[in-house]
């Protein structure tokens, strides 16, 4: 009797949020298809989009105090989707054919990403998890954010990387970028980390997209999807930034002014709504971390700023638990040791603490709420960010000089502490896409490809697992 009332506990809220964000995400994938999308863009601004109107939907619930607000606003959301729905559904057809011949081609990576996309929506409605959430974070869980999230992540990266990479090489380059252990962590709690990362991700591929082919949609989600960026606290305030000086650089290099007035003339209707966007974030945003934390500034100027890019450095140097107790095990020393051994003997011998506010210790325990992102992050993603600068074509290159001059802010502005990790979410997920022009096919071996694979998948269950453990942990305290 219990078990059946804790599943059914756990089934029908599930299947309500599976539901009730489904359906509008089915039914804007429909409309950016028609507007001429790829199947990864139309999906990744389908389940941004969707995720933008609950998010600002609590947003005006919490502004007028009317939770009411919230949830007939939902209701409508999802009778308009059917409607669109009845209208468009035979656009989805000949995507059922593409879709059936990639799901094929690329079985066991897309089960594995399939699997974890399950089990963070099961998790959503989890009411274990829903304490977990309430008592780290003050939130209740009302929908998947972290879910939906995570593939906004996965759908953009391989937009992205599709523009750099044939298929197979894009996929092993999204698997990559969502094996990174921080992200099933934060997921699985509906952290707003991780849909601070997804939104920055879906303004790269929105400013891509409004590059390569001028147009008013791209522009005004790339608009909108800055400003709720702000929402994250200071640093994302500073990424929203940079974002919008990119996005002001690219576009009025590649077109001019003149192009763009022209796509605005005639339509000012926009403008009021695209006005919306800014004053639905600074109804809740507040100069704290995403955590709520307030943050902490790194009193020592560049000096700090330099000891804080060796310590993010070495941080990320994430090799996991099993690496660190097989190397113990055949070698006889601890990999987690090494690390701390070379901060003592560079930074900490030279420096001290310098810019930072407590003692400098790497731990990889996966349940530790601090995580980072995993080897192929540390071993692919710095590689491909540096190669990219050096070599890539100038929308790359100037992609990699905006994620460098996010991370110097990171190592500029806050002192450094062992939950900083949260401000350099947005550096990997945004430059993972880069490693497909880092491992073009001569040098993406059918072997490397395979083995990169494979770890990618371990690195997903790890994650998985930790995050887990993490909310177990949490829920014990």
């Amino acid at each position: 009797m219990t078990g059946v009332q804790l599943s059914m506990g756990v089934i029908g809220p599930a299947m309500l949020a599976w539901t009730k964000m489904g359906i509008p995400c089915i039914a804007g994938y429909a409309l950016f298809r028609r507007a001429g999308l790829t199947l990864a863009e139309a999906a990744a601004y389908a389940l941004m989009s969707v995720t933008i109107l609950f998010f600002s939907l609590r947003q005006l619930a919490i502004c007028a105090n009317a939770p009411a607000v919230s949830w007939l606003g939902q209701i409508g959301l999802v009778i308009s989707a059917i409607m669109i729905l009845a209208r468009l559904r035979r656009l989805l057809h000949p995507d059922r054919l593409t879709v059936g011949l990639f799901l094929q081609a690329h079985l066991l990576q897309v089960s594995a990403i399939a699997a974890v996309v399950v089990f963070l929506f099961i998790c959503s409605a989890c009411p274990f998890l829903a304490v977990t959430t309430k008592k780290v974070f003050g939130t209740g869980r009302e929908q998947p954010i972290g879910a939906l999230s995570y593939m906004v992540i996965g759908c953009s990266t391989y937009a992205l990387a599709r523009r750099y990479a044939w298929p197979p090489a894009a996929v092993t380059v999204t698997m990559v970028v969502l094996s990174m252990p921080r992200l099933a962590h934060i997921a699985i709690t509906d952290h707003p980390e991780i849909m601070g990362a997804a939104i920055s991700l879906f303004c790269l591929l929105a400013l891509f997209r409004a590059v390569e082919q001028p147009n008013l949609q791209d522009l005004i989600l790339l608009w909108i999807g800055i400003c709720f960026g702000f929402e994250t606290g200071p640093m994302g305030l500073s990424f929203s930034a940079i974002m919008l000086a990119l996005a002001i650089l690219a576009l009025v290099r590649r077109h001019g002014v003149q192009l763009w007035w022209n796509h605005l003339r005639g339509r000012w209707m926009v403008l009021p709504a695209a006005c919306i966007a800014p004053v639905l974030v600074l109804c809740g945003q507040r100069m704290a971390d995403a955590d709520g934390h307030t943050l902490v500034f790194n009193p020592d100027g560049i000096q700090g700023s330099l000891a804080n890019l060796w310590r993010y450095f070495l941080e990320s140097a994430h090799f996991c638990v099993p690496a660190d107790l097989l190397t113990n095990h055949l070698f006889g020393f601890s990999l987690t040791g090494l690390i701390n051994q070379a901060y003592a003997s560079t930074v900490g011998a030279m420096f001290g603490d310098i810019g930072a506010q407590a003692p400098f210790l790497v731990s990889w325990a996966p349940e530790n709420r601090w995580i980072w992102f995993g080897p192929l992050a540390f071993l692919l993603v710095w590689p491909a960010v540096i190669y990219a600068l050096r070599r890539g074509p100038r929308r790359l290159k100037a992609v990699a000089l905006a994620l460098i001059g996010y991370l110097y802010l990171v190592t500029l502005i806050p002192a450094w502490l062992p939950g900083n990790v949260r401000y350099l979410t947005r550096f990997f997920v945004c430059a993972g896409f880069m490693i497909a022009f880092l491992l073009p096919p001569w040098r993406f071996s059918r072997k490397g490809k395979l083995a990169i694979e494979l770890i990618s998948i371990f690195l997903m269950i790890y994650g998985c697992v930790g995050a887990w453990l993490a909310c177990a942990k949490t829920v014990c305290k």
